[in-house]
C-alpha cells in the first residue's frame, strides 16, 4: 500500500485553486471562440461592383444588378457588404423599391367669365348650353356681354380634363398691374351643387427694382369634377384671367419588373424542369409554348435547390394563338417570392408538343447605404463565410416613412460592371472549428465542475462516522 498516493497527496496534486484556474482558462477559451464575428473586409467576398455616387448626399440608393443574384451564395442575400475607398464597411440596408410617381403634363381648359350676380349663387342664374358629353358650349344671361371691369368670377369646363385635379395655375391678361388678391374655388358635377376646394387662396403679382414676385398657383386636395367656379374673395383687387392650366395628381407607377427566359429539360413525358441559376426574387412566371395554336392546362410546381419534393404552386392554362399578324400568349402567373427555387411545368392532358420556355420575372431590390468615408464605393458579394451585415431600413435612416425621411434625401447612384475580386476560396464554407471548439470547451468546463463537486462531497464526514 505504500506505493499508492495518499488522499492528502492527491488533494495537493489538484487543489481547489488549481481547479479554479483550469476552469477560468476553459471559460476564457470559450469566450474567445464565442466572440462576435469580425468586421467584414473586401477580401471576404468573391465579386464586387463599383458604385458611382455623384453629389454630396448622406444616403444613396441603387438597384441590385442581375449579376448579384447569380453570384450570392444565400437566398436571403446576406453575403453582401458595401465598402468605401479605404476598405471600410459602411452601413447599408436592403429594401423593396417604393412605387414611382409621375406627374402628367398640365392641361388648359375652356374658361368662361361669369356676371357678378351669378358669382355667389348656388345655381347659376343664367342659361348654360352644354353638349351631349357635358361640355360647356355657351353661356347666355344678363351681363355676360359686359366688359366694363374685370369679371369677379369664372366658370371652367373640366369635362375633357384627365385625372384628379391637384392644382390650378392662373394666367392673367397681359399688362396686368400689381395684384394682391384672394380667390375661392368650388367644384360641381351638375352646375347646381357646389363644394369648396379652396377658400381665400392668396394670389400675388408684384414687381420692384427689376424683381418679380408671382403667386398664381392654387393647391387643392385631389378630386374629380366636371366644372370649377373661381371667384375673387371680398371686394379687393381683381384682374382679368386669360387662361387656366390644371395639373392632375401624380400617378403611382409600379417598379419595373425584370425578366429572364429559361430553357428547360424534360426528364419525363409532359414534364419540363427549369433552373434559374441564381437567387432571383421571382414573383411572376410567363409560359411560352414553342408551337403555334397550342392550348395546354398546366400545373406549375417548385422546389428548393436542396429539396427533392416538388410542391404545387399554381394551376393555369398556357396558350399561344395566332390572330392575324400578332400572337397571343397566356397572362402572367403570380407566385410567392421564394429565391433560389427550381420550377417545373406538368402538362395536364394534352402535351406542348415541343418543350416550352419559361420566363421568370422579379423586381430588383434596392441597396440604400450611408456615404461614410471617401468614394468610390463598391458592393461586394458572394461568400459562404461572411456574416449578414445589412441593417433594417428603419434603423439605417432615422424617421424612415416607407419612401425616405423628412430632410434626408436618398440620392440615386449608379453601378459599374460586376467583376471577380479573386477571393474564390470564400465561396466554400469553412469547417465548423469554432463551433466544435466551443462545445469542447463547454464539455471540459462541465467535467471540471463535476470533479470539484465530487471532491467537495468526498471531504464531507460520513453519516456513520458522525454517529460513533
Amino acid at each position: 500500500m505504500s506505493g499508492l498516493p495518499s488522499s492528502a497527496h492527491a488533494q495537493r496534486a489538484f487543489s481547489v485553486p488549481s481547479q479554479l484556474a483550469v476552469l477560468g482558462g476553459i471559460f476564457c477559451a470559450a469566450a474567445v471562440f464565442a466572440s462576435p464575428t469580425p468586421t467584414p473586409t473586401p477580401q471576404d467576398y468573391t465579386y464586387a461592383v463599383e458604385i458611382t455616387a455623384p453629389g454630396q448626399a448622406a444616403f444613396y440608393r441603387f438597384d441590385l444588378p442581375d449579376a448579384v443574384y447569380t453570384g450570392v451564395s444565400r437566398g436571403d442575400l446576406a453575403d453582401m457588404a458595401v465598402f468605401n475607398a479605404r476598405g471600410e464597411a459602411v452601413a447599408f440596408a436592403l429594401r423593396q423599391p417604393p412605387p414611382g410617381r409621375t406627374s402628367p403634363p398640365a392641361q388648359s381648359v375652356p374658361l368662361f367669365p361669369l356676371p357678378d350676380e351669378s358669382a355667389t349663387a348656388d345655381a347659376l342664374p343664367l342659361q348654360v348650353e352644354v353638349s351631349a358629353g357635358g361640355r360647356v358650349v355657351k353661356l347666355l344671361g344678363p351681363g355676360t356681354n359686359s366688359r366694363a371691369a374685370a369679371p369677379n368670377a369664372y366658370l371652367a369646363d373640366l369635362t375633357s380634363f384627365q385625372g384628379p385635379l391637384a392644382s390650378i395655375e392662373i394666367e392673367w391678361k397681359a399688362g396686368t398691374a400689381a395684384l394682391a388678391a384672394a380667390m375661392d374655388v368650388e367644384s360641381s358635377d351638375d352646375l347646381r351643387n357646389w363644394r369648396t376646394l379652396a377658400h381665400n387662396a392668396p394670389l400675388l403679382q408684384l414687381a420692384a427694382a427689376g424683381a418679380e414676385l408671382r403667386l398664381a398657383r392654387i393647391e387643392v386636395a385631389p378630386s374629380a369634377a366636371k366644372y370649377l367656379r373661381l371667384r375673387y374673395a371680398g371686394t379687393g383687387q381683381r384682374a382679368e384671367i386669360s387662361a387656366l392650366r390644371l395639373q392632375a395628381a401624380p400617378n403611382a407607377e409600379a417598379p419595373q419588373r425584370r425578366w429572364k427566359t429559361l430553357s428547360g429539360s424534360s426528364p419525363e413525358k409532359a414534364r419540363y424542369e427549369f433552373d434559374p441559376q441564381g437567387y432571383y426574387p421571382v414573383d411572376r412566371l410567363r409560359i411560352y409554348p414553342a408551337s403555334q395554336n397550342v392550348v395546354v392546362p398546366v400545373s406549375v410546381l417548385s422546389r428548393a435547390q436542396t429539396d427533392k419534393t416538388w410542391r404545387l404552386i399554381a394551376h393555369t392554362v398556357a396558350y399561344r394563338l395566332q390572330r392575324e399578324s400578332e400572337e397571343i400568349y397566356a397572362p402572367e402567373v403570380a407566385v410567392d417570392v421564394q429565391p433560389g427555387r427550381r420550377y417545373a411545368l406538368h402538362a395536364d392532358g394534352s402535351d406542348f408538343g415541343a418543350a416550352p420556355n419559361l420566363a421568370i420575372g422579379w423586381i430588383a431590390q434596392e441597396v440604400v447605404f450611408a456615404a461614410h468615408g471617401p468614394g468610390p464605393y463598391r458592393l461586394s458579394y458572394g461568400s459562404a463565410r461572411a456574416a449578414a451585415a445589412a441593417l433594417p431600413i428603419a434603423t439605417l435612416i432615422p424617421g424612415y416613412d416607407g419612401r425616405g425621411a423628412p430632410g434626408l434625401a436618398i440620392a440615386r447612384a449608379g453601378t459599374g460592371i460586376p467583376a471577380a475580386s479573386g477571393a474564390t476560396k470564400v465561396l466554400t464554407a469553412p469547417p465548423p472549428l469554432r463551433t466544435w471548439a466551443l462545445w469542447v470547451s463547454l464539455a471540459a468546463a462541465v467535467a471540471v465542475l463535476a470533479l470539484m463537486a465530487w471532491r467537495i462531497a468526498s471531504r464531507l464526514p460520513r453519516r456513520d462516522e458522525d454517529s460513533r
